[in-house]
């Protein structure tokens, strides 16, 4: 899935365009070209959000809640604003707790591109060690364990559903017999 990045910037914290702005010109030097070429950028990337009329962080949270809810199977009851929280929780640079975190996360990407972009770096080697990733025994199985939860759980709601379809007076979810037939 594709979320602009000016929607994405603005869902963070609630700061204004100027602010944004100012902080994607922060990764370029002043009065150099790179300067010139990252402020066009910046002002593209604000008016992507623009576009779709959206000027305050709630509003984004909400139109990425509205276009993800599906996707994430959230229950009907959550608003827009508590799906896109929840995205961006779950999803979005998620070895990253605080919303400031991620905002700075996501603008030292922004302008490391403009850098790539702009020649003023060059792109760094897959192979180096930095870019490998360390997955302990205990996270790998977690992952695995929580995936394996999660298809079970999806399974059991199905199951569910159907039988509350037929017969509906026949679900007693306290039941430990009834549990046991359906599992």
């Amino acid at each position: 899935y594709f979320i602009p990045a000016g929607v994405l910037l603005k869902c963070f914290l609630e700061v204004s365009d100027r602010e944004l702005y100012d902080k994607i010109l922060a990764g370029a030097p002043q009065g150099s070209g790179q300067a010139a070429f990252v402020a066009e950028r910046a002002e593209l990337l604000l008016q992507q959000a623009a576009k779709f009329g959206l000027k305050t962080r709630a509003q984004c949270l909400e139109y990425l809640g509205s276009h993800f809810r599906v996707v994430l199977d959230v229950p009907s009851h959550q608003s827009d604003h508590d799906v896109g929280l929840h995205l961006l929780r779950e999803y979005v640079f998620i070895h990253l707790d605080a919303p400031g975190d991620k905002l700075q996360m996501l603008l030292q990407m922004l302008h490391k591109l403009y850098a790539l972009v702009n020649s003023a770096c060059c792109e760094d080697n897959a192979d180096a060690l930095t870019h490998h990733e360390l997955l302990l025994p205990g996270h790998l199985l977690l992952k695995f364990f929580k995936e394996k939860l999660e298809d079970c759980l999806a399974t059991f709601k199905e199951l569910v559903k159907k039988e509350l379809d037929k017969a509906p007076e026949a679900v007693n979810l306290e039941d430990e017999a009834y549990l046991r037939k359906v599992c």
